[in-house]
């Protein structure tokens, strides 16, 4: 017997009662057995798996869920809530002129019979929605996005069409229950692990917020090493059709977000540790969660695009720094002195008498003088660093440290101030930089210096050429650590050139393209041929060799 694929957090919309905590708990306890009592009208699924996914849907209610195949590794593993035991909590709503419909809502929202199909690597199907909108909804398994290989992601595309004879205004809001292996309450990021999100966020197309990716872990990746990572891309993809970037990006708690037929924004700021159950909820609406939507006209069609799978590419996680600063000073004083000396004057008379009527005296003076001078200085050095961290895939770093100086003196004097300082810096976690920053301030307002911690270390790695052997063209899949200009070159087996191919490329996966044509423009025959892919940044330089099959 199939499950119940409404799941558990699902049951409770399915019969229409608001649960408190407590209640929500209980349900969770008896969730294996409530499938058993569900009627068989609405266990009916979709299942599609290749060697990396696996996707399920439930025909009646379009809520899905996905994980890793039994061939991968590890097994079975949960990208979405609850694959592994058959629950579905990941929905759709649909605005119709302004009023929302939940896809799962089969009154407002019947299924057309016969819509729901499965191809193996797709799973297509349609829903009415308020006898005015028919959307069509197509889950398929498709190249990685970042790397062009391998098949390990799953696309979602949706097209809403007018069936009506008046223009009619749509907009859609997509939730992903997001739960990794066995963390409901996964670690959600925007910058590729560096930081994991720990409030209710969301991110606005209309002042250029909007993240290009999001990845999600089942742990922390700056407190360990994860086990599996999910990834979804909100624009562009180089190997298909480019994902449509949403007008709201929402991370938030599953909680705040998935009341059924919802049209409102999780309160803000509310910490993600409050229920450890989180999801991503994508909006396309035209502006806010307050617009109208996009106005389609009679037999008018509109289609979102998105991405999620799993992530290939390496982390950044955020580096532990830890500087300690030696600070020393001397001073150099040039007093101004203040004489406080004071003169005492004892006359000494003494008086010579003659037999005549003139007498004569003589006086003699003594002088003492006693003198004081004082002097103190008293000079305070305060040091705080304060650092900004600039972060790229390069992971380069800047730490600017403020140095303030209080000085009481008495009395009035000049002094000059020589201050070092001599940083230790060391770093866990990768990438890793070195430091050793001196500089010197003389004056009684000292300047803010500034101390630049750069990643010297130089990488080259080629992931392949796919697809080989290929018959239009084919694409080079190549990783560096630093920008560097790349230079490719095809040769025949003989060793004749065939095409010289250049890039600058920037840090992180990049690709380069060869669209099977020779120097001169010209296709080239079937056959092998030999490659050559050699990076050089700088002094640093590394070449790769590999063969590669036309077949015409």
């Amino acid at each position: 017997m199939t499950k119940y694929t409404g799941g558990l957090k699902n049951f409770t919309r399915y019969k229409n009662s608001h649960c408190n905590l407590a209640g929500s708990i209980l349900i969770r306890i008896l969730a294996p057995l409530i499938w058993l009592f569900i009627p068989a009208s609405i266990l009916m699924a979709q299942v599609i798996t290749n060697s990396y996914l696996g996707l399920s849907m439930s025909d009646t209610y379009f809520i899905f869920n996905m994980g890793t195949s039994s061939a991968y590794s590890p097994a079975n593993a949960n990208l979405l809530y609850n694959y592994d035991e058959g629950y579905a909590t990941s929905h759709m709503v649909v605005k119709v002129n302004n009023t929302a419909y939940d896809l799962e809502d089969t009154v407002k929202c019947p299924v057309i019979s016969g819509s729901v199909e499965n191809g193996g690597t797709y799973i297509t199907g349609a829903k009415t929605v308020a006898g005015l909108i028919k959307v069509y909804v197509l889950w398929e398994f498709v190249n990685n996005p970042a790397t062009g290989s391998p098949a390990d992601t799953v696309m979602i595309r949706f097209t809403l069409i007018n069936t009506s004879s008046s223009t009619v205004n749509v907009a859609l809001r997509l939730l992903f229950d997001t739960m990794v292996i066995d963390n409901d309450g996964t670690n959600i990021s925007v910058d590729n692990g560096f930081t994991v999100i720990t409030q209710n966020t969301a991110w606005y197309k209309s002042t250029g917020q909007i993240p290009q990716n999001w990845w999600d872990f089942d742990i922390n990746p700056n407190e360990g090493t994860p086990t599996l990572e999910g990834r979804g891309y909100n624009y562009n993809n180089a190997y298909d059709t480019a994902a449509t970037d949403p007008d709201i990006m929402e991370v938030a708690n599953w909680v705040d977000v998935s009341s059924t037929a919802q049209w409102s924004v999780a309160p803000s700021g509310k910490e993600m540790s409050s229920y450890d159950d989180s999801a991503v909820v994508l909006w396309w609406c035209n502006g806010d969660q307050n617009s109208s939507g996009f106005p389609l006209a009679p037999n008018g069609s509109i289609t979102f695009i998105t991405y999620y799978g799993i992530n290939l590419q390496q982390m950044l996680t955020t580096p532990t720094v830890t500087c300690t600063w030696t600070p020393s000073f001397t001073a150099t004083r040039t007093p101004t002195i203040t004489d406080t000396s004071t003169l005492t004057v004892t006359p000494t008379i003494t008086l010579t008498a003659t037999n005549s009527s003139t007498s004569t005296f003589t006086v003699t003076s003594t002088i003492t003088e006693t003198s004081s001078l004082t002097s103190s200085v008293t000079a305070t050095l305060t040091q705080t660093p304060f650092f900004t961290n600039t972060d790229s895939p390069t992971a380069t770093r800047s730490f600017t440290i403020t140095a303030s100086y209080t000085a009481t003196l008495s009395p009035t004097q000049t002094f000059t101030f020589t201050t070092t300082a001599s940083p230790t810096c060391s770093m866990t976690n990768t990438p890793t930089f070195t430091a050793t920053p001196s500089f010197t301030i003389t004056t009684t307002m000292p300047p803010t210096p500034t101390v630049t911690c750069t990643r010297t270390d130089f990488c080259f790695e080629i992931l392949g050429i796919f697809p080989n052997p290929f018959s239009t063209d084919t694409t080079i899949v190549y990783k560096v650590c630093l920008a560097a200009e790349v230079n490719a070159v095809i040769y025949t087996v003989s060793g004749e050139v065939v095409r010289r191919l250049h890039q600058q490329a920037v840090p992180g996966w990049n690709s380069l393209r060869w669209d099977g044509k020779n120097d001169s423009g010209r296709t080239t025959a079937s056959g092998v041929f030999i490659y050559s892919v050699e990076a050089v940044s700088g002094d640093d330089r590394n070449k790769f060799w590999g063969k590669v099959a036309a077949v015409k």
